[in-house]
């Protein structure tokens, strides 16, 4: 007699593997679990449970695949915090690099660096396509293409308002047309 996934036979009828178990023996002992968790005797049991903010494991000292935030130490002791060892870092591959900083850092080398300390490298983070910041919430000249509203809050588009535009010092005038547009005297496209 053949049982589907996650169920056993006993010779008579097909019974159901153990919590987290996707295939066990004839005897209901778990051969293989679900992810994130390793076969232990009779039963699966959670790869964090043994090995701190293991995401996946192969056995109980075995970790492949860390929780986010973290990265792989090695062979018996499980995962450890990006945070902990780069600053501001979010997702790491190892202990000496970040792939993702967090919100407020941005990427500098193989590390993060807070934004206080360097305003016009987080600048876009702040005022989106800003080019220079004059402060964490004001922009004082925005990326070409966009222009600056009077709050000085935003950076807005040219093509928002002025059709055909691609360069504008506002709303109302335009500096440069798209090719194919000519710029008439009203400083539009």
């Amino acid at each position: 007699m053949r049982c589907q996934d996650g169920y056993y036979t006993n010779g008579l009828v097909c019974l159901v593997c153990p919590i987290f178990c996707t295939s066990c023996n004839n005897q209901g002992i778990c051969l293989t679990c679900q992810r994130g968790y390793f076969p232990n005797v009779t039963q699966c049991l959670r790869c964090s449970s043994l090995l701190p903010n293991c995401d996946e494991c192969n056995v109980a000292t075995n970790c492949r695949v860390c929780a986010p935030g973290f990265y792989f130490v090695g062979p018996g002791t499980g995962c450890s915090s990006c945070a902990a060892v780069l600053s501001g870092c979010e997702s790491c591959t190892t202990r000496n690099i970040c792939d993702r900083c967090m919100l407020g850092y941005y990427r500098l080398f193989s590390g993060c660096r807070n934004c206080t300390f360097d305003i016009e490298s987080c600048c876009p983070l702040f005022v989106a396509n800003c080019n220079q910041c004059k402060n964490t919430t004001h922009c004082n000249i925005c990326q070409p293409g966009f222009y600056l509203t009077n709050s000085g809050t935003l950076c807005v588009t040219c093509g928002s308002q002025l059709t055909n535009c691609t360069v504008c010092t506002d709303s109302n005038t335009c500096f440069l047309c798209q090719v194919g547009f000519f710029l008439t005297p009203l400083n539009t496209c």
